[in-house]
């Protein structure tokens, strides 16, 4: 039809809702924009004209909200930034002044066979509030529960090419979010020499999912983090197992030490 060719008003449109995401959006804009770009090549091929123009409507609320919380965020102080692929924010309380301090990593999407990684939308989530240093691992499901510890669900990562690591992760009280409750802080310190990552989790009800991370840029991303947050992490000075793999595949050393 006429009305879905490049030229068309709706097409226009959604050029037009695109470019005003990359604008607007703030923390998450990766996210949002890979978001609103699937449901604008969605309504592109809607073949009824009315309803074609009813989910352009749509879009354009959805990006009248990424303005309101945008400029929500900026009346409460809130800085938000990237590094690399990483989402960083930093806020203050106004009741006691205390920092908030955020980084975050989304899963890498390859396109429409990613089908489960765009409906979970896996997020690594570094996190200082009120205090408190936390690692999490974010997911739009609730995640099976472990037969041995309900308040835990099982997963398993690997880290460049070191051998995979099975662990469990406790629950939040949601269902929907897992804490590294032990050795939080060496994770983060494998995390920074590697450059990529492979997480496996389980949905309840589910097969599970395997994610992968670009952590290409994790160190930076670390450094700035405990930095804003006042928290030591033992990072190295540089990446040194990206330094060893590039010249030569193959000779680069194993990225973590943990349980195996």
């Amino acid at each position: 039809m006429r009305s879905t060719q490049l030229g068309s008003p709706g097409l226009v449109a959604a050029a037009l809702l695109l470019g005003s995401n990359l604008l607007l959006a703030g923390r998450g804009a990766a996210q949002t924009y890979d978001q609103l770009e699937v449901a604008v090549l969605a309504a592109s091929k809607i073949k009824d004209p009315k309803l074609r123009l009813k989910q352009f409507d749509e879009l354009a609320k959805t990006v009248a909200r990424i303005a309101k919380n945008r400029d929500t965020k900026a009346s409460r102080g809130v800085i938000a930034n990237s590094i690399g692929n990483w989402e960083t924010e930093v806020s203050t309380s106004r009741f006691d002044d205390s920092k908030s301090v955020y980084a975050s990593l989304q899963a890498i999407r390859r396109g429409d066979d990613d089908r489960e990684i765009r409906r979970t939308q896996p997020t690594l989530h570094f996190r200082m509030l009120e205090g408190n240093f936390s690692i999490l691992f974010l997911a739009d499901c609730r995640f099976k529960r472990d037969s041995r510890a309900i308040e835990c669900s099982p997963v398993r990562y690997r880290l460049d090419s070191e051998g995979a690591v099975d662990d469990v992760l406790r629950l939040s009280t949601s269902g929907k979010a897992l804490f590294w409750h032990d050795g939080a802080k060496q994770f983060a310190a494998q995390l920074a020499k590697s450059k990529k990552m492979l997480f496996k989790f389980s949905p309840a009800g589910r097969p599970s999912v395997v994610a992968e991370f670009d952590t290409s840029r994790a160190l930076e991303a670390l450094k700035w983090f405990s930095k804003e947050a006042g928290v030591a992490l033992s990072l190295p000075e540089k990446n040194t197992e990206q330094k060893e793999t590039e010249p030569a595949e193959g000779d680069g050393k194993p990225a973590g030490t943990g349980k195996q």
